[in-house]
């Protein structure tokens, strides 16, 4: 017995997990995906391949399900470099509340990745969504069935490659009219460090380069459909946009190219929802990431 079977075998004694009807109800979906053949129908070279077929869909339908049970076995199944890849990112938490008036969704991720910055991550993801959480509950309190009110938490891996990782949280909140934001987390597995926008750049130049490039956009975009608007001329000073922060909000897509993504209401109207922008001459290969 390796060493991984043990710990299984500890966990289970442990923690006696009850196994859900949905892994069952899983498994059994998978199952029935399968061709229906008739067992006399199957030559002896067939067989054994079907087995391993169905051996196959049991196995997948476990490593989809089994972190869920119990986070120390989710633990265990990222320590195995097989399994490691598939399990960077599972739901920890998962926040539920519905009434006539409001409503509250919010399912909180964990990293598990190597370095520090998956606790970096994790800590401030916690503390985040704490935040946002118990002003939710506060306004609860408040507002009463005087108004309706509603949060969702969410969370995506926009990149998770050999050298890459990113995670994106989305946070929607209404109460009348909505409003979302983002905070993307990107972690460069070289190191297992936290890397922000500034990281990336030798000196300060680049912030400039790419809100004037940004800004270039947004008027072309006007110029060649009425429909889209940004504040870059409004008679409202503070709502013009005129520059990235440092650390400003980003991601880079398939292609390698950088995106610069605001939140709603930050650059334009609701209407417009989460601008994002292309920076073309920003690529991964070009920071040598």
């Amino acid at each position: 017995m390796n060493s991984f079977d043990r710990k299984l075998r500890r966990l289970a004694k442990e923690e006696y997990p009850e196994i859900p009807a949905k892994f069952s109800g899983a498994v059994n979906q998978v199952l029935s995906t399968l061709p229906e053949q008739k067992r006399r129908c199957l030559s002896p070279w067939r067989r054994p391949a079907l087995i391993v077929l169905k051996a196959f869909a049991v196995l997948a339908a476990a490593i989809l399900i089994l972190p869920n049970l119990s986070p120390s076995i989710a633990h265990a199944l990222g320590d195995i470099p097989i399994l490691g890849d598939f399990i960077q990112v599972i739901t920890i938490r998962n926040y539920s509340y519905e009434d006539e008036y409001h409503k509250l969704d919010a399912q909180i991720p964990s990293v598990n990745i190597d370095g520090n910055g998956a606790a970096e991550i994790n800590s401030d993801v916690n503390q985040l969504t704490e935040t946002i959480i118990g002003k939710f509950q506060e306004d609860i309190a408040s507002i009463g069935d005087a108004g309706h009110t509603y949060l969702s938490i969410d969370y995506e891996v926009v990149t998770d490659d050999q050298d890459w990782f990113t995670l994106k949280l989305q946070v929607y909140q209404g109460s009348g009219s909505g409003s979302v934001t983002y905070k993307y987390y990107h972690i460069d597995k070289s190191t297992g460090n936290i890397v922000e926008l500034s990281d990336l750049f030798d000196s300060s130049d680049y912030i400039d380069t790419i809100s004037s490039y940004i800004l270039e956009q947004m008027i072309a975009e006007m110029d060649a459909d009425p429909k889209k608007f940004y504040w870059v001329d409004s008679q409202y000073e503070d709502w013009n946009f005129s520059t990235i922060s440092p650390d400003h909000n980003f991601y880079f897509n398939s292609s390698g190219q950088m995106v610069i993504v605001f939140d709603e209401y930050e650059v334009a109207p609701g209407y417009m929802g989460c601008p994002e922008f292309t920076i073309p001459f920003i690529t991964r290969d070009s920071l040598g990431i």
